[in-house]
């Protein structure tokens, strides 16, 4: 889709070492002023902070949101479609593998990547496989905040759930980690995501795949 190619085009744009900047817009350094130089004036304000920015390719929309101070805080680059996670992982030149994986409050993907980055990937729904709607660039302070929750989540289980499976993945990982296999590592994160959500039958079924694929 031409729409599509354009948008990867626009994000390839930035180098490696400066791809948590959007546009020249850098958080945790930019300004308001500097933010509606760059994308004009805001569509909609949502709320004192939070203002939304129009595309005009009608591709998507970009969100800001601010610190009181005016200096950006966030910059969310949100996409009409789910793009595909390894179409934009090329296109953005970042690892297959991210430093991190968190969920969302309504149970979505969100993917983690720091070093010169700070960037987090946030995608349709539980799993990797459901695409990226939202790329989030962010600044070190709130990077290292999401970062944090994504490794000690509150996880409230119910007894009847499947805890177990969860507690087996978390402890997993490390292995999986050290295996330097990105869908290993991956596939290992989406059985504890599902176990954490309590879709235990997911959970199981991928755990049952995974051992036999990596006994």
């Amino acid at each position: 889709m031409p729409a599509l190619r354009l948008l990867l085009a626009l994000l390839a744009m930035a180098p490696a070492a400066r791809i948590s900047t959007y546009k020249g817009l850098q958080p945790g350094k930019s300004t308001r002023a500097e933010v509606d130089a760059a994308l004009g004036q805001p569509a909609r304000s949502l709320s004192a902070t939070v203002f939304d920015y129009g595309l005009a390719d009608g591709s998507g929309s970009i969100q800001v949101e601010f610190r009181a101070n005016g200096v950006v805080e966030r910059i969310e680059r949100r996409f009409n479609r789910p793009v595909s996670r390894a179409a934009l992982l090329r296109s953005m030149a970042l690892p297959d593998s991210a430093e991190e994986r968190g969920t969302t409050k309504a149970g979505k993907l969100v993917e983690y990547f720091g070093d010169v980055h700070s960037l987090a990937l946030t995608y349709a729904g539980a799993e990797a496989r459901s695409g990226v709607v939202s790329v989030g660039y962010y600044s070190m302070e709130l990077y290292e905040k999401g970062l944090g929750q994504a490794r000690n989540p509150t996880v409230q289980f119910d007894p009847a759930a499947c805890r177990d499976l969860y507690y087996w993945a978390q402890g997993e990982r490390d292995t999986a980690k050290r295996s330097h296999n990105p869908t290993r590592h991956q596939a290992v994160l989406e059985i504890q995501i599902l176990a954490q959500r309590g879709e235990c039958d997911k959970a199981r079924g991928l755990t049952a795949k995974y051992k036999e694929s990596y006994r």
